[in-house]
């Protein structure tokens, strides 16, 4: 390639200046703060001395566009200012919850899948109807599964017994 090593002796000396002024560039950058000299008259501000020069007032005399009530507040004064707002107590009723009496679920029996290698097996069942993977005398909302083959499953509800068919 180069045959001529006057060639050489000129392109280390620009390899070394290039490279020099990169690494000059890089350092500047990351020590900016280094070369600026301090202003000894320089001011100090808190930030605690800082006011607002701005005051501000709250409108809250609006209706409330999430609500379907017709007025949750009521101003007492008839005036706008947000600080007479008085908040009007709603009547509450207080519901005591009613057992209903436990009906039959809707349990469908979907399939089973059996493990050749091991032989345990899970039946694909569908409970009230949200789909669920059963084992043999899983307890689920109630119902007792006892066991199931390919064709039938045998549930327990309470004391009854179920035998559901595909």
């Amino acid at each position: 390639m180069l045959k001529n090593k006057k060639a050489i002796y000129v392109l280390i000396p620009l390899n070394i200046a290039i490279w020099g002024f990169f690494i000059y560039r890089f350092y500047m950058a990351y020590n900016e703060m280094d070369g600026v000299p301090m202003n000894e008259k320089a001011i100090s501000i808190k930030l605690d001395d800082i006011k607002d020069s701005v005051s501000y007032k709250l409108s809250l005399d609006y209706k409330d566009p999430f609500l379907r009530e017709n007025e949750k507040y009521r101003n007492a004064s008839g005036s706008s200012s947000a600080s007479t707002k008085t908040v009007v107590p709603k009547a509450v009723v207080v519901k005591t919850p009613t057992v209903a009496p436990k009906q039959l679920p809707d349990i469908k029996y979907l399939g089973l899948i059996k493990n050749s290698s091991s032989g345990a097996a899970t039946a694909i069942i569908s409970l009230n109807g949200q789909s669920k993977l059963i084992k043999a005398n899983d307890i689920i909302d109630g119902v007792a599964f006892k066991s199931f083959d390919k064709d039938e499953l045998i549930a327990m509800w309470g004391k009854e017994k179920m035998v559901i068919r595909k």
